[in-house]
């Protein structure tokens, strides 16, 4: 299944980020990569913009399309090669919502396939510019 949205690897965990074109997912998800890359921790885009999913063994895998695999959207300027890795399991869905929406979503789990996975909202608009002082959480 072809998806929009950004994959992350932090660490051994994976972050889906998904949201509406133009809510900050490539943005988000390149400060995230380059906070690890701070503190010297595992962190590379595994797709950005489409990714294909799926199942296996009860989990979501994603990977990149093959033409957009080490590429990253970045506004402004267009595809930039980046460090990744190829695939990952999505341990989290980020959704990027306008903060207006934050408080009508109650779903605690994001259905990919015939799966679940966590899910956390997010304001786009904090999303789309992180501050290098705002923390940034994982499971």
């Amino acid at each position: 299944m072809n998806l929009h949205g950004t994959a992350v690897l932090v660490g051994d965990r994976g972050i889906l980020v998904t949201g509406a074109s133009g809510s900050g997912k490539t943005t988000l998800a390149l400060a995230i990569v380059a906070r690890f890359a701070e503190q010297g921790r595992l962190c590379r885009i595994v797709a950005d913009d489409q990714l294909l999913v799926s199942p296996h063994h009860g989990r979501v895998v994603c990977r990149a399309p093959a033409p957009i695999a080490g590429l990253a959207e970045v506004h402004g300027i267009g595809p930039r090669a980046v460090s990744f890795e190829p695939a990952m399991v999505a341990d989290l869905v980020l959704r990027l919502v306008p903060a207006a929406q934050m408080e009508r979503f109650q779903a605690n789990k994001f259905p990919i396939l015939q799966e679940s996975v966590q899910l956390i909202l997010q304001s786009a608009d904090l999303a789309a510019a992180p501050r290098k002082e705002d923390p940034i959480l994982l499971p």
